[in-house]
């Protein structure tokens, strides 16, 4: 019961960070956000002819929302740490259901090596 809470709490954590990567940088207009993020809070610098042409290129897993100016410059708007926690909680989702079956392969594993490794396992295959 206790990995199957752990599971959907690991997959609420990754969706909670997924919508807030697709939420960076959500604005009414969408060059303010691009424009923000580059040179600080002004409001009306968005609208400076230099920004009329820039492209917003968006993924949605990992979220990812790139501002590009055609100088070449270019702005991420969701934060850095976004994609690593997101992949952190789904990995955990994954190996929490993972973890017992992997622990007693293991554990089966060395058993069997111990057995193997007695005297008297070592005598009987000495004399064969």
């Amino acid at each position: 019961m206790a990995r199957v809470l752990g599971v959907v709490l690991c997959l609420l954590a990754a969706g909670v960070v997924w919508l807030f990567g697709m939420m960076s940088g959500f604005e009414t207009r969408p060059t303010r956000a691009c424009v923000t993020e580059l040179y600080g809070w002004d409001p009306v610098a968005y609208r400076a002819p230099e920004h009329e042409n820039i492209r917003i290129e968006e993924s949605l897993f990992p979220p990812s929302s790139v501002c590009r100016w055609p100088d070449g410059r270019s702005v991420e708007l969701v934060p850095w740490w976004n994609a690593p926690l997101l992949f952190g909680a789904l990995g955990g989702a994954v190996a929490l259901p993972a973890y017992p079956p992997v622990r007693r392969a293991v554990v089966r594993r060395r058993a069997s090596r111990q057995d193997h490794n007695t005297p008297a396992s070592r005598a009987v295959h000495t004399e064969g």
